[in-house]
């Protein structure tokens, strides 16, 4: 709809700029979409297309992975193990002190009684090490090992700059939007 809507609104009636608010301009915010949770008021809508690659979601549903991609720490916290997944069904796993513990594959197993797909992890030699599901986006829970969860480290690495068609610039790094008036970098908004 949204897609539709900005469509329509640049290429029919030569917008330039289309933004989604709410609340009398606050950002536009969802609970429940696959990809986007927000929308910075205070930047032009970009298209689904551009939210796919930005997240690394190919909007397909062959690409069970997409959903795994990021750096999970054990509880949150920092100075814990952690596991780095590609988004492709890759990983790495880490101890606390950074060293690398193992790396390997997953499988997309069944559904489960709660209706999450399980993962299941594999070292490099096949070797089966654990199974666990994502119950949010924000976290993954072991499969048999109760209390024991993984959060997504939500800040990102440097997702880098897309121009616009009216030539302003947008930069990603981590959770911070900017808009640039050009390529000369007149910082418009954050």
């Amino acid at each position: 709809m949204m897609d539709r809507l900005w469509q329509t609104l640049t290429k029919n009636l030569n917008a330039e700029n289309i933004y989604y608010t709410m609340d009398g301009g606050k950002k536009l915010a969802f609970e429940k979409l696959y990809s986007v949770k927000e929308f910075p008021s205070d930047i032009p809508y970009m298209g689904s297309e551009f939210y796919f690659a930005y997240t690394d979601v190919r909007g397909d549903d062959e690409n069970y992975y997409a959903c795994t991609k990021g750096l999970w720490r054990l509880d949150g916290a920092a100075d814990t193990a952690s596991i780095e997944m590609d988004g492709s069904g890759e990983f790495t796993m880490y101890y606390a002190d950074g060293a690398v513990e193992a790396a390997g594959y997953l499988e997309c197993g069944d559904e489960l009684n709660n209706g999450c797909l399980r993962y299941d992890m594999y070292n490099a030699e096949g070797e089966f090490i654990v199974s666990f599901y994502i119950d949010s986006d924000p976290q993954f829970h072991l499969v048999n090992e109760a209390g024991t969860v993984y959060l997504l480290d939500t800040q990102a690495a440097y997702q880098g700059l897309w121009e616009y068609s009216d030539g302003k610039i947008l930069e990603i790094n981590g959770a911070e939007w900017r808009l640039y008036e050009d390529d000369s970098f007149i910082l418009l908004s954050h």
